[in-house]
């Protein structure tokens, strides 16, 4: 009962004091440690992935990574679908933070490879964002780092549409700062002006 608790703790000071905030960490380190001492648990992938965002918008890239890697390393030997598209969502993250930038676009692509949008509505619940509107965002921007401008913009605004069908603010606000950002880089004020009010 405990792990349940820690998990919904941990979520909710991450959504509303932020990412890095210690209160966040403090409730998922000890989830983590409930679910070493349960045994494998379904909770652990999750408190995994929130150990990872934790420690990466920290600006602990290597330890965010690390985290990561373990994601991958629970996903594969069970194949799961659910835990293939967040291990690969939350690798290219990583990767991308790291400036492994063509490491880090396959990885989104092997997420939105998985990606099914009625399918996978609950990952906002249990994740805080959309993993197909996260993935397709950051690919984005990779897109524009590698030069292919015309499939950023592309990409960038099939993320917007999906948040926008997906009706989740948090992942709507974030599809729309990547793409005010991305216009913003290529000098086009009005359409950066237009995703940052919107």
């Amino acid at each position: 009962q405990e792990l349940g608790l820690q998990m919904r703790l941990a979520t909710t000071k991450m959504m509303v004091r932020g990412y890095a905030a210690p209160e966040a960490e403090q409730a998922y380190k000890r989830a983590q440690h409930l679910s070493q001492r349960i045994g494998e648990t379904p909770q652990l992938f999750p408190v995994l992935i929130g150990l990872h965002s934790f420690f990466t918008v920290r600006g602990d890239l290597q330890q965010g990574r690390e985290y990561a890697e373990q994601c991958l390393r629970l996903a594969h030997p069970k194949q799961d679908p659910e835990l293939l598209l967040e291990a690969h969502t939350y690798m290219g993250n990583s990767l991308y933070f790291l400036g492994e930038f063509v490491a880090a676009r396959s990885h989104y692509t092997e997420a939105l490879a998985r990606y099914n949008p009625q399918r996978h509505q609950s990952h906002t619940l249990l994740y805080g964002q959309d993993p197909g509107v996260m993935a397709g965002s950051y690919e984005s921007w990779i897109l524009y780092t590698l030069g292919s401008l015309d499939q950023a913009v592309q990409q960038s605004q099939k993320a917007v549409s999906l948040a926008r069908q997906q009706s989740h603010l948090h992942s709507l606000a974030q599809a729309l700062a990547f793409a005010a950002y991305l216009y913003g880089q290529r000098r086009d004020g009005q359409a950066s002006q237009e995703q940052a009010e919107a």
